[in-house]
């Protein structure tokens, strides 16, 4: 499929997203608490890249009435990365990889907005993942950040200044600090593997709302 095929799919998909929310309908969690939700992955990982992509992983959180607005969302881009002598990172599926890792690192950092930098890493992903896009350096943020209309120059600022990856250092002492110990993919401390099923993320984003499930009402 051609570059400018895959970013038309990814557009008709990202405006399906954005009729599916809801400004006016919302679950809201009793006594206003939240599901902490943090996703720790790297960005060329298949399995990864699946989960954040297919139409029943991550982005259900934003496809369903509001399901987004109980949930604080949390990327933490770093995965299997190691570091070395002299905060020399090195990354599970090599130099490519990281330079990736920290670009979503000043994504987040420069687009702080959930949705927004969500976004982002979904368009990424989707390019990342199809063969032959077309697509690689660069041009995949950049692209993106055209086709949803971000701006770039923060992300390029974020990354050239050295901030990205101090932000990447950080990801990784906290990916490392983690308990347990980060295996295959960790998603609020479950734990699976791209072996297994991915599914049935309505229990795992509503587990640890305290008293009643959450209904739908009118603000």
């Amino acid at each position: 499929m051609a570059p400018a095929q895959l970013l038309s799919s990814f557009l008709f998909t990202s405006l399906l997203l954005l009729l599916f929310i809801s400004p006016s309908i919302c679950y809201r969690p009793v006594n206003d608490k939240k599901v902490n939700l943090s996703l720790y992955y790297e960005a060329l990982c298949p399995g990864y890249q699946y989960f954040i992509t297919d139409g029943n992983g991550l982005i259900k959180l934003f496809k369903e009435d509001g399901l987004i607005d109980i949930v604080n969302l949390r990327f933490v881009p770093w995965g299997n990365a190691e570091l070395k002598q002299n905060d020399t990172i090195v990354c599970q599926h090599g130099e490519e990889e990281c330079y990736y890792n920290t670009i979503y690192a000043c994504i987040i950092h420069a687009l702080p907005d959930t949705f927004e930098h969500s976004m982002m890493i979904y368009c990424m992903e989707y390019m990342l993942k199809a063969n032959n896009s077309g697509y690689r350096g660069s041009e995949v943020w950049r692209e993106c950040a055209k086709a949803l209309l971000y701006p770039q120059e923060p992300i390029q600022k974020c990354f050239e200044s050295g901030l990205g990856k101090q932000l990447e250092l950080a990801y990784g002492k906290e990916t490392d600090n983690l308990y347990p110990p980060l295996e295959f993919h960790t998603m609020g401390g479950c734990q699976w593997s791209t072996s297994g099923k991915l599914y049935g993320l309505h229990l795992l984003y509503l587990q640890g709302l305290q008293g009643e499930k959450p209904t739908k009402s009118m603000p």
